[in-house]
């Protein structure tokens, strides 16, 4: 599940774990702020699985802090 499903297309995580629902609060992560009022658009850091720059947690996307100093 998770990462095997993304490299092998799979889908075990819905198999895993049926009617799983993303919390609230990964659903509603302040990623992005509102430029045209003066914030930032990167608000809040996540990763973003499909590098689209856009946070969608239905698309794998996740909050993330890079506690250990990696990036």
């Amino acid at each position: 599940a998770g990462l095997d499903d993304v490299a092998n297309g799979t889908t075990t995580q819905a198999t895993n774990f049926p009617g799983y629902q993303i919390p609230d609060v990964i659903l509603n992560w302040p990623a992005h702020g509102d430029p045209s009022l003066g914030q930032d658009w990167h608000l809040a850091p996540f990763y973003d699985r499909d590098g689209d720059d856009f946070y969608d947690p239905s698309q794998g996307d996740y909050p993330k802090y890079d506690l250990i100093g990696d990036i």
